[in-house]
């Protein structure tokens, strides 16, 4: 919607108008003058309503009219000129639906698989979304309008400043608690690699144990691998990590190493014995 409107602005006209007659009307006419007044029968000045007659003249009404339909068709003009703008109307309803409590409940549900591909889908939107901001025609004209974007622009771009700064937060917080969670895993797995059988009898179960967590080290190493993915995130999102969470995810690199160096030495015991 444009401001002011096309009614502010044919009020405005007629207004315009109706002053202009206003002062035509109180212009002081030579007719009035005292020296006049003798030639006057009814012993006062005495003249036409300039006022009256404007009003009732065809041509002041015909130029009322065309006034009006050339600001109706200014505006209409305005309008497709503003079809231009339709492209951002998606920012406006993202900025009007968005929900950060929701959204933060989904990633935290979410696999880490699926957190890193919208985390990265969605920032990547906002900052398209920014720089298209960015490059916006802020002023244009169509005849007697001016058209002025800046208004629209400045409503617009707190969204996506908003919505980024909440996802910068919020995918540190997620990394942190999921590269906690991928170092818990290796931990326990490495503990359970570390257990030796004491008895032939629980030989046959070490083995199952090693080949299961063997089997399940491709899905570690995915997590691992995703997580250390929301930080490069992060690091192209500019957000300063804190010096704990980097010590952490180096951590979480050396420990999964560790945990290779683990499943070989383990596999390699098992084949000496076997043999």
């Amino acid at each position: 919607a444009f401001s002011p409107d096309l009614p502010h602005f044919q009020e405005a006209i007629a207004a315009m108008l109706e002053g202009m007659v206003t002062t035509v009307h109180a212009v002081p006419r030579v007719l009035y003058m005292r020296q006049f007044k003798p030639y006057f029968l009814s012993g006062r000045a005495e003249g036409p309503d300039a006022a009256r007659i404007l009003r009732a003249s065809t041509r002041f009404e015909r130029v009322q009219r065309e006034a009006e339909a050339v600001m109706e068709e200014d505006f209409t003009r305005a309008a497709q000129y503003a079809e231009i703008f339709e492209d951002y109307r998606a920012i406006h309803e993202f900025g009007e639906t968005w929900d950060f409590d929701a959204y933060s409940e989904a990633q935290a549900a979410a696999t880490v698989q699926d957190a890193v591909a919208t985390f990265r889908d969605d920032t990547a939107k906002l900052n398209r979304w920014y720089r298209d901001l960015d490059r916006m025609k802020l002023f244009g004209a169509e005849r007697n309008l001016q058209i002025n974007s800046k208004t629209l622009k400045n409503s617009l771009i707190p969204v996506t400043t908003r919505v980024l700064d909440n996802l910068r937060g919020l995918l540190l917080a997620v990394g942190r608690d999921r590269a906690t969670a991928s170092l818990s895993e290796y931990s326990s797995k490495a503990r359970d690699l570390g257990e030796q059988p004491r008895q032939l009898a629980d030989f046959a179960g070490h083995c199952e144990t090693v080949a299961q967590i063997k089997a399940e080290a491709e899905g570690l190493h995915d997590r691992c691998g995703q997580v250390c993915e929301m930080y490069e995130l992060l690091d192209l999102l500019d957000v300063k990590v804190p010096a704990a969470d980097s010590v952490r995810l180096d951590d979480l690199k050396e420990t999964r190493a560790a945990f290779d160096e683990k499943v070989a030495e383990a596999e390699q015991e098992i084949a000496s014995k076997m043999a």
